[in-house]
């Protein structure tokens, strides 16, 4: 893979990410939270380029 070192967050983002979600720091969090964070930082930069490519083509 090449790229920006294979989608790894920061602490900081971890941190931010939880703080908005959970209103927590990321270590705080129990398993299934910190699966969230992640998800939500992997998901969210998928989901937002899913729905860029449905503005650009359309439907044809």
């Amino acid at each position: 893979m090449t790229g920006r070192g294979g989608g790894t967050m920061s602490k900081e983002e971890k941190d931010k990410i939880a703080q908005e979600y959970f209103g927590k720091p990321y270590d705080e969090l129990d398993t299934n939270q910190q699966k969230s964070v992640g998800g939500h930082f992997g998901g969210g930069k998928i989901h937002e380029m899913s729905e860029q490519k449905k503005q650009e083509g359309g439907s044809e």
